[in-house]
């Protein structure tokens, strides 16, 4: 081989072995570009499923719509929304789901977004699989192809059902408040926290009795227009209002000479910031509303007295025709049977049995004849109040309990059922000290003025009268209430422990 040739050998090796070099570099590029290909591959990746799960699991409704309008992807909660599966929703054209008085405006909405590289909104009633009605704030944007001419709408949906209805009812509550101020002579005023000024509508001017002219909102202009005797127990609960923040509800009468006037006043607070914060409310003219109330309760007092006098004289005649058994029946037999035995030849029997049966059979007429007093003594209705007073005293006491009674003042015979509520009430009183005083002395004093006190006393344990519920259960004392209502009087208990009770009643006006 000639130098030329060997020569030409070496530079070929040379070149071929440059060659082989730059391959080598450039494996290695490609292997490294193919690493940070792959890396870039798996973080786009992660990035994708990511983006999946946010937008899948998004509260909000998200649809991606082509440049027809047809629905290319929803997600979880865009289906929820319109109560259709995926499978129905994609590719079916999104104005289907529209109410058709909307239709205008998604078509307007839907060609701005495409038409401008910038975000839209709008809102919209969609009717769901089962035609209910929701309504969605709808934001939307479009996605322009880099190398094509695609046009891609991202559309999101966000349901104001609840904001929609909450605002109709708001309106509609606007208008029944703004009729129902008009048919309940009320008006609304406002505190203004900058100013201190009160200010009124033209309706509160008349309510109040303020000449509009005059007016100017001063907080001590509107206190002249409310009566004396209330006006600084309201500017005081104002006062308090207004410096802690309260609910304002208070009733008050204003100062009008032509006519009485009773006013509720109610308000909340506004606070949108600390420079803009109000006191809101209404002031109602309830001086007919009180005047029927007043009128109702007089009259529910009076049917409960009536309905009370009825079941007592029902009671009345009751007894009676219980103790006129007692006494024409029981009592007769038992004096029949006493004959009977006295009869009876003492020789025939033993003296002590005979002795013992007709000492039961005095005790049982006794005691008949005290059960008949009980229930309606005749004696009350032959010679009166005064004496039937004296002859339960003499009954009920004993060897152990005295019972004193006094009467002043009945010169003449009450109509007698009064003489019997008299009566029922003193025997209430006197059986209560019996059974729960444990006295040795019991005082019973009646008096007729113009009405008719009744004063009961004994000088017994007491009681505690903080705890007066309790003993009052047991001591049988709303009978005897219901009595005194019927005279629209007033019952007063004293007791202390260890120092007895007094009773007293103080009837209303009764005549002779």
């Amino acid at each position: 081989m000639s130098s030329a040739e060997q020569e030409l050998e070496l530079k070929n090796k040379a070149e071929r072995n440059k060659l082989l070099q730059e391959l080598q570099v450039h494996q290695i590029e490609l292997e490294m570009q193919n690493d940070e290909l792959r890396r870039a591959n798996e973080e786009l990746e992660m990035q994708r499923i990511k983006f999946t799960g946010i937008y899948e699991l998004a509260p909000v409704g998200y649809f991606i719509l082509n440049q027809s309008g047809i629905v290319e992807e929803v997600n979880t909660a865009g289906s929820v929304l319109l109560d259709f599966d995926k499978s129905i929703i994609v590719k079916r054209s999104f104005q289907s789901f529209i109410a058709q008085d909307y239709t205008d405006t998604f078509y307007r909405f839907f060609k701005e977004i495409k038409s401008q590289n910038e975000r839209k909104s709008c809102q919209l009633e969609l009717i769901t699989q089962q035609k209910n009605i929701v309504y969605a704030q709808v934001e939307g944007i479009a996605i322009h192809g880099i190398h094509t001419n695609r046009v891609d709408c991202y559309i999101a949906l966000i349901d104001i059902t609840e904001r929609k209805e909450a605002v109709q009812r708001l309106e509609v509550t606007k208008e029944r408040l703004e009729l129902a101020l008009e048919a309940s002579e009320a008006g609304t005023w406002e505190y203004d926290y900058k100013t201190g000024k009160i200010l009124l509508d033209d309706s509160n001017y008349q309510i109040c009795g303020i000449d509009k002219h005059e007016y100017q909102g001063d907080y001590h202009h509107f206190l002249d227009a409310i009566h004396p005797t209330d006006r600084l127990a309201v500017d005081n609960y104002l006062r308090t209002c207004i410096n802690q923040e309260k609910e304002v509800n208070i009733e008050f009468s204003i100062n009008k000479t032509d006519k009485p006037c009773v006013v509720s006043m109610r308000g909340h607070h506004i606070k949108r910031s600390d420079e803009n914060q109000r006191l809101v409310g209404t002031i109602m003219d309830i001086s007919e509303k009180r005047r029927l109330e007043n009128e109702a309760e007089k009259f529910k007092i009076e049917q409960q007295r009536n309905i009370t006098a009825a079941i007592i004289n029902t009671e009345a005649t009751e007894r009676k025709r219980i103790s006129d058994s007692l006494h024409d029946g029981v009592c007769q037999l038992l004096y029949g049977i006493k004959l009977n035995l006295q009869q009876l030849n003492a020789a025939d029997f033993n003296e002590g049995p005979l002795n013992n049966i007709k000492s039961l059979v005095d005790l049982s007429i006794k005691e008949a004849r005290n059960i008949s007093f009980e229930l309606a003594p005749s004696i009350l209705n032959d010679f009166g109040l005064t004496i039937t007073i004296e002859e339960i005293g003499r009954r009920l006491s004993t060897d152990k309990l005295s019972i004193q009674t006094s009467v002043k003042g009945l010169h003449k015979r009450l109509d007698l059922s009064v003489e019997i509520s008299i009566f029922r009430m003193v025997q209430e009183l006197i059986n209560n000290a019996i059974k729960h005083a444990e006295a040795t002395l019991i005082r019973v004093e009646v008096r007729k003025m113009k009405g008719v006190e009744i004063v009961v006393s004994d000088n017994g344990i007491g009681f505690d009268q903080k705890g007066i519920e309790i003993p009052l259960k047991g001591m049988g004392l709303s009978n005897l209430k219901s009595k005194v209502a019927i005279y629209k009087g007033v019952m007063e208990i004293d007791s202390l422990p260890g120092r007895g009770t007094c009773v007293k009643i103080l009837l209303g006006k009764i005549t002779d």
